[in-house]
């Protein structure tokens, strides 16, 4: 067959003709595509910053990713296969920026085809400030009370001070930084524990770890208390002789610890007077002396000494 004729022929109709193949691509793509399968992932987003800068403000740190593509490949991709970044580092002040938000194949992601990655949102705001590096105080943040008959004594925090690094803004302003709630209540003898710092802003971090070491000291707590009718005693005085007049009681100061004190009444103590001295009828001034169960503190006591009537 002669060319000439064979080309009269395909020119022949030719609108339908291209119709026809371009119909049939399509149908030949939509099928592939039907076939595809899409799956969402939440992947952090990690900011290439400028040297001296950090964010200022809190923005979105994750973004939505919807791949799509052959269902058991794409479901053997994951979180860390999809470096997902946005880049300010060409930024050299101040301010708020918006940039796209990018996103590279890494590991089981490289060498997947078809692979359709979409990106939700696709730019983000982020407001740059300088970064600045100081130290502050460490505070620990206490909370309730030991029980009664207990107290809080010294305490230690190590170590005193950290170093905190964010943007200016954030950081200029800061001497003291807290620890997360540590509870003392209920607690009767001394402690040592880790606990975390509470950090002032998520922008705010301490390069030289957050945890810190906090001991305690547990103590009976000092109660001071005074108990009247307290009972005079006179003893050792001769059997011939009588006592016509003397103060029959007084009272004793003291200190201890709350819990003692508690179950101590003015039944459990004397004020002792030694009368063995005494051989005749007449008028005495004698000393007292105060006995009482061991492990307390007396501070006063009254009367120091009495005065005697004594009679055959």
């Amino acid at each position: 067959m002669k060319i000439s004729v064979l080309l009269s022929r395909a020119r022949k109709n030719w609108p339908a003709k291209v119709l026809s193949i371009a119909a049939a691509v399509v149908l030949v793509l939509f099928h592939n595509y039907s076939r595809l399968e899409s799956r969402d992932l939440s992947v952090p987003l990690r900011l290439e910053l400028p040297s001296g800068y950090v964010p200022a403000t809190p923005f979105a740190d994750r973004v939505r990713l919807t791949l799509r593509g052959e269902g058991d490949e794409i479901f053997r991709i994951s979180e860390q296969d999809l470096d997902v970044f946005a880049d300010l580092s060409g930024q050299s002040s101040e301010g708020a920026f918006r940039v796209p938000v990018q996103v590279q194949k890494l590991g089981a992601a490289i060498g997947v085809d078809p692979l359709e990655i979409g990106i939700d949102p696709m730019h983000v705001t982020v407001r740059l400030g300088e970064q600045i590096t100081r130290a502050v105080d460490v505070v620990p943040n206490l909370s309730g009370y030991p029980p009664p008959g207990y107290q809080l004594g010294s305490y230690v925090i190590n170590p005193t001070q950290v170093t905190v690094t964010g943007p200016r803004e954030r950081v200029a302003g800061l001497e003291s930084i807290q620890t997360e709630e540590i509870n003392v209540a209920g607690r009767t003898e001394s402690f040592v524990m880790q606990v975390r710092l509470s950090r002032p802003s998520p922008l705010v971090s301490i390069p030289g770890g957050e945890i810190v070491e906090f001991r305690a000291s547990i103590e009976e707590s000092v109660v001071l208390t005074t108990f009247d009718q307290v009972e005079v005693v006179i003893l050792n005085l001769a059997p011939e002789l009588q006592i016509e007049s003397a103060p029959e009681t007084g009272f004793i100061r003291l200190q201890g610890g709350g819990q003692e004190l508690d179950g101590l009444s003015p039944s459990d103590m004397q004020l002792i007077v030694d009368a063995s001295g005494i051989d005749s009828p007449g008028t005495y001034e004698l000393s007292t002396r105060p006995v009482l169960p061991a492990g307390f503190l007396v501070l006063r006591y009254e009367p120091m000494t009495i005065e005697l009537s004594v009679t055959e």
